[in-house]
C-alpha cells in the first residue's frame, strides 16, 4: 500500500486541507474516501478519474523501475497524470458523439 498512498505525488494532486486525513486513514477507508470526495485541486479533472488513473500510472513506474534497467519516473509526474485524464475524457467524449450520429 505504501508504493501507492505513501507518494508525494499525491501532494500535487489534492487540496492541501484534504491531505491529513488523505494520509491517514487504513487501506478501505482511503479507496471509499477517494472515490466520494472531491479533492482534487484541477478543476479540469475529477478526483475519482484522477486518483484511479494515479494508482495505475504509480503501480506502472514501480512496476518498470523493478523489471527495466534504464528506467527513470518522469519530471512533473502530476502533469502526466491529469494529460491521461484528459486524454481519456476526449476519447470518451469522441466515442459518445460518434455513437449519437450513428
Amino acid at each position: 500500500m505504501h508504493v501507492l498512498r505513501d507518494c508525494s505525488l499525491w501532494t500535487k494532486l489534492a487540496k492541501v486541507e484534504m491531505l491529513v486525513e488523505f494520509f491517514s486513514l487504513e487501506l478501505i477507508q482511503w479507496i471509499n474516501f477517494s472515490f466520494t470526495n472531491n479533492i482534487g485541486n484541477s478543476g479540469k479533472c475529477k478526483w475519482n478519474d484522477t486518483w484511479a488513473t494515479t494508482i495505475w500510472q504509480l503501480w506502472t513506474w514501480r512496476n518498470s523501475e523493478q523489471h527495466q534497467v534504464e528506467f527513470y519516473r518522469p519530471r512533473m509526474q502530476e502533469v502526466r497524470i491529469w494529460n491521461r485524464v484528459k486524454a481519456v475524457y476526449r476519447v470518451k467524449v469522441g466515442s459518445t458523439h460518434r455513437l449519437e450520429k450513428s
